[in-house]
């Protein structure tokens, strides 16, 4: 676990690339229904992506999209900063 929490904090010494922690104190949180991605090409056209046991999808439309884009700013706000997730990281590194 420590080479993941490792790799967790290279990864986010990139300059593409931010590492937010979103700690068990935030309590229930509306990204408990699973993992998503975002993604914009570099024509501006925005995307969601789900995936789960047995089903994938990919959102086009503009309504599900934003609805997208709006829980991720809502996990983003209620995570922590880069600098005090790095802090955690190191932190459960050193309790290993």
């Amino acid at each position: 676990m420590r080479g993941q929490l490792q790799r967790l904090l290279d990864a986010g010494s990139l300059r593409n690339v931010s590492v937010q922690v979103l700690p068990f104190a935030a309590g229930a949180h509306s990204g408990l229904s699973g993992p998503f991605v975002l993604v914009e090409t570099p024509d501006h056209e925005h995307y969601g992506y789900v995936e789960g046991q047995g089903t994938y999808v990919l959102h086009s439309d503009g309504p599900t999209v934003s609805s997208m884009e709006q829980l991720w700013g809502h996990l983003r706000m209620h995570a922590l900063n880069i600098e005090d997730s790095a802090q955690l990281i190191r932190k459960v590194m050193r309790e290993l």
